[in-house]
């Protein structure tokens, strides 16, 4: 259970360690990954009708689908890495990278759950995806997954610092002023919305019926709005992974969802 002096204890080892380091100033050097389920069967929203109408219908998906996991990473700076993609099933399938983010890595196991060895080859990928410039400090929870041996001594390597988050604290940042949690952090409107399974659904007569149409909803929030973003930071050159200069940067602009 969190209380204020874990918190107060993070962030503390936090500043320490970017003193140390001396990147306190330079968010290019802080990157934070963090996996979540994802699947293209959810439950349909608020349906607004009439008052006093006795059957209300909403479109919805009829089978119950599987959850997948994606690993995201990205630089407090506002750059991101490509996306790990973990799918359940131990046979490999060409069709799982249709459509998907340019240079988007795309992994199987049996459960759909990231693991030590999936772990051990994505941070090689991050390694390679990531600008030249160290030290670097990786924020992760502490997974059993993400703490081996293997990655630690690559992390020693690559002057890559992992700076994992304390159990069970998730709750506690709540009121640390992280958008969504605290919308005055960042306005609405430079994010884009989590209506995309929804629009699926409404904008067409055929449902997904496979794995990859969760592939198709990733790359939505991506797309570059008509209007470029002049302050966005520039890439370095060094990095191998990061999405060709030919591909669209990312944007959280609503502008971008069609």
């Amino acid at each position: 259970m969190a209380d204020s002096h874990i918190i107060s204890d993070f962030y503390s080892k936090l500043d320490s360690l970017m003193i140390q380091l001396g990147i306190k100033d330079m968010p290019g050097r802080l990157w934070n990954c963090d996996e979540t389920g994802l699947s293209y069967v959810v439950k349909p929203n608020k349906v607004v009708t009439a008052i006093g109408k006795r059957y209300v219908y909403k479109r919805t998906y009829a089978d119950r689908g599987e959850t997948h996991t994606l690993l995201g990473c990205v630089c407090a700076n506002g750059s991101w890495i490509p996306p790990l993609i973990i799918f359940k099933g131990v046979r490999w399938n060409d069709n799982l990278k249709a459509d998907c983010l340019p240079n988007c890595m795309v992994k199987l196991s049996p459960k759909g759950w990231i693991n030590s060895d999936i772990f051990l080859e994505w941070f090689k990928f991050f390694i390679d995806s990531i600008p030249s410039e160290r030290p670097v400090i990786l924020f992760m929870d502490s997974h059993a997954s993400h703490i081996n041996m293997d990655v630690i001594l690559l992390a020693k390597e690559n002057e890559i610092y992992l700076f994992t988050f304390p159990a069970h604290t998730k709750n506690a940042f709540k009121k640390s002023g992280i958008c969504p949690l605290n919308k005055n952090a960042i306005p609405p409107e430079a994010i884009a919305p989590s209506q995309l399974t929804n629009r699926e659904i409404q904008s067409t007569e055929i449902q997904p019926h496979s794995n990859t149409a969760i592939q198709t909803l990733l790359t939505i929030p991506f797309v570059e709005p008509t209007t470029p973003n002049p302050n966005r930071p520039k890439r370095d050159s060094s990095a191998k992974c990061l999405t060709p200069p030919d591909q669209p940067i990312p944007s959280t602009s609503k502008d971008a969802i069609p």
